[in-house]
């Protein structure tokens, strides 16, 4: 008996360290890498080892336990990725990661050229490709934003835009058109998604340019931290935490979303820590459901 005891005792023991024994750093370079990497069999053919190209190519090999690190570049990374269940989760000793080295990722694109047209006088009007939140940046910076109720555009002043009936308006200054700005629109829903995962680490990343949230823990999205993050020029939110989701935000920045920086829902728990909701364009915190807590500063 004392032997099948020490029998389990050890299985469990092995079990508790397998993440560590599996877990890799998988390293992205939206420059030099290649999504052809063999290094965990995905494919038939020898093994090949060195930076993906993608981060949504990584999480397909993904184990539990990883961590996604990305090499800053010149160049951002223009993706949504969703972390999504076991194979996305870690453990309170071995966390799953994504580790952004001062990286970008970034949902937004330059209009197109043919999607303007002429409202009235100097006043133009864009259709963008999906309906619903968005936001018009111009050269990366958030430009001032008119607020209509009724759809009456006539008092909006040169180098504002306006959102209405799922249209973008601007108003550039006088001599120019849209076509002789370095205009961004916000084209892809969400940066990072997370649902049904636990004790996950994002660090050190600038989530911009989203229709709707830099982040959102949509659901069930435990014990998962957010640090060093900047969410700036999101259509809805910089970081949306929602359902059962327990959410730890840590040394970041939430600055110039259009509609709130902070949104929670649900019951979900949200912790902040060291955390500036800027003020200005959109509200610091939508609460709609859930709890808020802010930690006492060591």
């Amino acid at each position: 008996m004392t032997m099948l005891i020490r029998t389990l005792l050890f299985a469990v023991s092995i079990a508790s360290w397998m993440p560590a024994l599996l877990a890799r750093d998988l390293v992205i370079d939206n420059v030099s890498g290649s999504d052809y990497q063999n290094d965990r069999g995905l494919v038939a053919g020898p093994a090949t080892f060195g930076p993906y190209r993608t981060i949504m190519r990584a999480l397909l090999v993904a184990q539990p336990g990883d961590s996604i690190v990305l090499t800053k570049t010149d160049i951002p990374y223009r993706e949504c990725i969703s972390l999504n269940g076991t194979r996305h989760s870690g453990t309170p000793m071995f966390p799953f990661r994504i580790v952004g080295n001062g990286a970008v990722l970034d949902g937004s694109t330059s209009p197109r050229r043919d999607g303007w047209e002429i409202v009235s006088g100097d006043l133009y009007r864009y259709i963008p490709p999906r309906p619903g939140y968005g936001q018009m940046m111009l050269a990366g910076r958030a430009m001032s934003r008119f607020i209509s109720s009724d759809g009456d555009l006539s008092a909006m002043a040169a180098g504002q835009w306006a959102h209405w009936n799922g249209r973008m308006f601007y108003r550039p200054p006088a001599g120019k058109s849209p076509l002789d700005e370095p205009l961004e629109i916000t084209t892809e829903a969400v940066g990072i998604t997370l649902y049904d995962v636990e004790h996950v680490i994002i660090s050190d990343l600038t989530v911009r340019g989203y229709r709707l949230d830099g982040i959102n823990a949509h659901d069930k999205a435990n014990h998962v931290q957010l640090i060093g993050i900047a969410a700036r020029h999101n259509g809805r939110s910089g970081i949306s935490v929602g359902g059962s989701s327990s959410v730890t935000i840590g040394a970041t920045l939430c600055e110039l979303n259009s509609v709130a920086q902070l949104r929670t829902e649900g019951q979900s728990h949200t912790y902040l820590a060291n955390v500036d909701l800027a003020e200005g364009v959109g509200t610091p915190l939508a609460n709609e459901g859930g709890r808020v807590l802010r930690l006492p500063k060591e």
